[in-house]
């Protein structure tokens, strides 16, 4: 059988004592930010005028097509403190990219996918010119290394609403899902999907949405 092109594998259940699981998956930890369940975070989906049923949510996120030509740029990740618990730093280098396939983007970590994440690009500030020499502008506000990447919505009801968001910066950062073996070093893992994320808890604060363009 054929998983939905809408639907994300992930499905992140949320437990009365606050951890966060995987749906099928028991034994896999979830890291989450600090803040998880002490904040109240923005209320997105009430600012896009969003459902409130999953059954809405799954019909909104059916693609039409699965290209559209809203596409954006941002930063994937870079070597900056996170929020997660002990404040790790991601390790650009040590994160296993998907090139050639693509990754799925979720609105939020909802579990539904908007779109796809095509292009990936290791640098530092060390590359500046080298990067502006081929017309890229590269970050400015990034520590270490840093992963460059742009997405593409899909032509659904759910990816108007994530264009909707960025254009109205409601959505201004990602968030890398990367999943990591206990015997691996924090900071490294394999990419397996990408979220759009407001910018009042960002889990990676500077994995930052640059740009928004038609194609």
């Amino acid at each position: 059988m054929t998983h939905p092109a809408h639907l994300s594998r992930i499905q992140y259940i949320h437990q009365p004592d606050g951890r966060v699981t995987l749906d099928g998956l028991p034994n896999v930890t979830v890291a989450i930010i600090q803040e998880q369940g002490i904040v109240e975070g923005r209320d997105w989906q009430h600012e896009l005028g969003l459902p409130t049923y999953f059954e809405e949510y799954e019909e909104m996120a059916r693609p039409r097509r699965s290209t559209s030509g809203r596409r954006f740029r941002f930063v994937l990740m870079d070597e900056s403190v996170t929020r997660l618990h002990g404040n790790p730093r991601l390790q650009p280098s040590r994160v296993l990219l998907p090139y050639p396939t693509r990754v799925p983007l979720t609105l939020s970590h909802t579990g539904f996918i908007v779109g796809s994440v095509y292009s990936f690009l290791l640098g530092s500030g060390a590359e500046k010119e080298a990067f502006e020499r081929v017309g890229m502008e590269p970050p400015d506000f990034t520590e270490g290394q840093w992963i460059l990447s742009e997405a593409e919505l899909f032509d659904s009801p759910l990816a108007d609403k994530a264009w909707q968001g960025l254009q109205q910066q409601i959505f201004t950062h990602t968030c890398p899902v990367l999943f990591r073996k206990p015997d691996e070093p924090i900071g490294g893992g394999e990419l397996v999907e990408v979220a759009l994320t407001p910018g009042d808890y960002p889990g990676c604060p500077g994995a930052r949405i640059l740009k928004t363009w038609t194609a």
